[in-house]
């Protein structure tokens, strides 16, 4: 699981469908059908579906305390970088 977060991390843009479909192994239509159902944090931008990598790990990191709590520290220790990619979404 820590993994999928390190790649998630990995990125610093906003992941479209088909790196959501790399990242975890699911099909595009899973992905589609996860989006629309609010099962997989997502947001609908002129009809195309995006990921916040950072939101993606920390619903992966929610799914086992322990993580979810190292995690949190990790984006604590990381601001900057957190900033950064809030600059991609403003653009």
């Amino acid at each position: 699981m820590f993994n999928l977060i390190a790649k998630l991390n990995s990125f610093d843009r906003p992941l479209k469908v088909e790196d959501v479909v790399d990242v975890f192994g699911f099909s595009k239509t899973k992905v589609y059908r996860m989006s629309e159902s609010k099962q997989i944090p997502s947001a609908l931008l002129g009809g195309t579906w995006v990921y916040d990598p950072s939101a993606l790990a920390m619903w992966v990191a929610s799914k086992d305390p322990n993580i979810a709590k190292a995690y949190r520290q990790l984006l604590k220790e990381n601001r900057e970088a957190q900033e950064e990619f809030l600059r991609h979404f403003k653009n």
